[in-house]
């Protein structure tokens, strides 16, 4: 899960109107070199909403059984590429942090 709003990083899985949190599944992955993989994200969005400006990135939420560290991730893509692909890319570098560490052995 994921919110693209970047005010306020330490909220709760609460949400709102304003701030949405958003389900994503991993579409694909590719390895760019062993330590960076390029991640693929479909948006479970049906209404739509999701929008971003270039420079945004996502706050990440993992599941609190997983980690409750939140981190955020900068999106790659362009909105223009998401209007036409849909997909949420993400290049994320290899670290100890948890949440990173979910993303590279999940």
């Amino acid at each position: 899960m994921f919110s693209s709003n970047q005010s306020n990083r330490s909220h709760s899985f609460d949400t709102n109107e304003e701030d949405p949190i958003y389900e994503a599944t991993v579409h694909s992955i590719k390895t760019l070199t062993p330590s960076i993989k390029q991640f693929y994200l479909s948006i479970n969005d049906p209404l739509k909403r999701f929008h971003f400006e270039p420079g945004m990135f996502l706050d990440f939420y993992l599941s609190p059984t997983i980690t409750s560290v939140i981190t955020g991730f900068s999106i790659c893509n362009s909105p223009a590429n998401y209007s036409n692909t849909n997909l949420i890319e993400l290049v994320i570098r290899e670290t100890d942090y948890p949440p990173t560490e979910y993303m590279f052995n999940n």
